[in-house]
C-alpha cells in the first residue's frame, strides 16, 4: 500500500541498484512479432504498448525511481526477420534487431492520473452499486446494433436490470 493509496498487487521484474546510489526500474517483456515490429518501429513505448508504458510509470512511482528500463524481445525472431525480408521495404539482408531497451523516464503528472484511475477503479469494486459507463456515450456500434455491458463484468446482472439486455 503506498502511502494512503489504493493497494496494488504487482511483481517488479527488477529493481537495479547502481553504485552512485541511483536506481531504476527493469521491466521484461516477450512480444508478439509485430508487437515487435511496432516496437523498434516505433521507439516509443507510449504509441507502440500504452498499457506497458503506465506499468512502468506505477512500478516507478512505488519504488521512488526516476527511470524504467524497458526490454523487449520476439517470441520468433527468426521467423520475423525472414517475413520481413522477404517484404522490399526491407530487403532480404535486412538484420532485424533481437531485443528492443527503452528509457522511460518518471513522469509525475502520468503517476497522479494513474493512481487517480486506480483509485476510481478500487471505489468500484468496494461499492455495492454498479458503476458509470464509461462508454455511456456510445450506445450502438458502426452497423447500428445496440451495444450491452462486458460480459465478464461482475456487475453484469444490475446492467441488465438498468439496460433492459437480454
Amino acid at each position: 500500500d503506498l502511502d494512503g493509496e489504493p493497494l496494488m498487487r504487482a511483481h517488479l521484474d527488477g529493481l537495479v541498484n547502481l553504485d552512485e546510489g541511483e536506481r531504476f526500474v527493469l521491466e521484461l517483456k516477450r512480444a508478439t512479432g509485430w508487437e515487435h515490429k511496432r516496437r523498434i518501429e516505433d521507439e516509443d513505448l507510449r504509441v507502440s504498448k500504452p498499457e506497458h508504458h503506465a506499468q512502468l510509470q506505477l512500478y516507478e512511482r512505488a519504488a521512488k525511481t526516476n527511470w524504467g528500463l524497458y526490454l523487449s524481445v520476439p517470441n520468433d525472431h527468426s521467423m520475423l526477420q525472414g517475413m520481413m525480408r522477404g517484404n522490399k521495404a526491407y530487403g532480404p539482408a535486412y538484420q532485424l534487431p533481437p531485443y528492443h531497451l527503452e528509457w522511460v523516464p518518471r513522469e509525475d503528472a502520468e503517476g497522479e492520473r494513474l493512481m487517480r484511475r486506480a483509485k476510481l477503479v478500487a471505489e468500484d469494486v468496494a461499492s455495492d452499486e454498479p458503476p458509470m459507463s464509461e462508454y455511456g456515450a456510445i450506445t450502438h456500434d458502426r452497423r447500428g446494433k445496440p451495444l450491452g455491458p462486458c460480459f465478464y463484468c461482475v456487475f453484469l446482472d444490475p446492467w441488465r436490470d438498468q439496460g433492459g439486455w437480454a
